[in-house]
């Protein structure tokens, strides 16, 4: 029998795994990690242009959190950049700082367009949690929603405000799309599609289940639809 010992991380192998985890939590830690590296590099900014005394004359008094501020401004704006005078010890600190700051805030805007393009992407699959309550559940879609939602528009002729739920596991701006022409006036009901399968228990809380006041579980057009309705029951 061959006993396996097992090697222990290395520091760098832990640092690195550890990173490799915070950044898999998504737009939050990416976002969080660029306003740590901005950090650094305004305290790096500001040390070297204080011990090293390179600041010209007319900014030298001020303090470090000032300095801080100086080199925050310099990262965001390369714009200011031409305006600077000094040194050239100074002029190329502030060159590195501007080009790191051009380096976050660009990363920055991808960060924030990738988040915001996977939370539309999201809520496109239709799998966001409605919290609407009193409100009619249809389980399924098929040829038979538009009868449906014509008779309970009719039903809700007077309501102030009716919510239709349909859940199906068809995508969602399908459903949405397929509606709009088949059922073009819903009068005061709201029609909210959401993607899921009817006899999931986790995508029935989605819809809220519980809150509803009505449940219509329509049988689906294939060759076994009494499994399906029974599953969803």
């Amino acid at each position: 029998m061959v006993r396996v010992t097992a090697m222990k991380p290395t520091v760098r192998e832990r640092l690195r795994y550890a990173f490799d985890n915070s950044m898999a939590k998504g737009t939050r830690a990416l976002i969080a990690w660029l306003a740590v590296v901005t950090f650094l590099m305004m305290v790096v900014y500001a040390i070297v242009v204080i011990a090293f005394g390179i600041m010209p004359e007319e900014v030298a008094d001020k303090s470090f959190v000032e300095t801080l501020w100086y080199a925050l401004m310099r990262a965001m704006d390369a714009g200011a950049l031409g305006g600077d005078a000094g040194s050239w010890p100074f002029l190329l600190t502030n060159f590195a700082i501007t080009m790191g700051g051009i380096f976050v805030v660009s990363a920055l805007i991808g960060v924030l367009n990738a988040g915001l393009e996977a939370r539309i992407d999201e809520m496109r699959k239709g799998r966001s949690k409605v919290i609407e309550t009193d409100h009619v559940l249809i389980l399924g879609f098929t040829s038979a929603i538009d009868t449906v939602l014509s008779e309970l528009t009719i039903a809700n002729e007077s309501a102030r405000d009716a919510c239709v739920v349909i859940l199906s596991e068809r995508d969602k701006v399908e459903m949405e799309d397929e509606l709009r022409g088949r059922v073009p006036d819903t009068g005061r009901v709201r029609v909210v599609c959401r993607s899921g399968n009817p006899a999931d228990p986790i995508d029935l809380d989605m819809v809220n289940v519980q809150g509803s006041k009505s449940i219509i579980v329509l049988s689906p057009e294939d060759e076994d639809p009494d499994i399906t309705v029974i599953k969803a029951i």
